[in-house]
């Protein structure tokens, strides 16, 4: 009895001090690499909850292949050292002369892993909840959203719609 009683506290705990995983994956925003900027660690909270779909594979700056951008994207939340490279599996190729496998340099990006993750972002906000509380922001519409989220949701529709400094140019939705 008592080590059932401990084990429950224990995974209490964990959840209290907001320590979160889906098997070995992290989807809890401590999971984040602190190094990304605003709009990318925004983004990052509500693409570590996704589901992912099936979409076309990505390859990173260290060869590794993701089965979607979605994969690809959690992973770049969680260590912004990883950039997107390319759509497409990682080109690795046999080398005629020996039995090692050596893998070429693909070429340069295409998108910028902020492009990826604003993408997998806008590409899912169906699915995804914006009831994070209320911290209020003022676009460049004029109109005042109840959070970043869905003023990130807004951004998805409205191409050019940037985050205003002062709110007293907005009025609400």
């Amino acid at each position: 009895m008592w080590g059932i009683t401990s084990l429950i506290w224990g995974i209490t705990s964990l959840i209290l001090v907001g320590i979160i995983k889906v098997g070995s994956k992290c989807v809890h925003v401590s999971c984040i690499d602190p190094s990304l900027g605003v709009a990318d660690n925004e983004y990052c909270m509500y693409i570590l909850q996704l589901t992912c779909i099936s979409d076309v594979n990505a390859c990173d700056s260290d060869g590794v292949t993701y089965a979607t951008r979605c994969h690809f994207a959690k992973a770049y939340c969680a260590n912004a050292k990883v950039t997107f490279v390319r759509d497409g599996t990682c080109l690795s190729t046999p080398s005629p002369t020996t039995t090692t496998t050596t893998t070429t340099t693909p070429s340069p990006p295409t998108q910028s892993s902020s492009d990826v993750l604003k993408e997998v972002f806008c590409n899912n906000q169906q699915a995804i909840n914006c009831q994070t509380g209320f911290n209020v922001v003022c676009g460049s519409d004029g109109n005042l959203y109840p959070n970043p989220c869905e003023f990130s949701k807004a951004v998805c529709n409205l191409s050019g719609l940037t985050r205003m400094p002062d709110t007293s140019t907005c009025y609400p939705l």
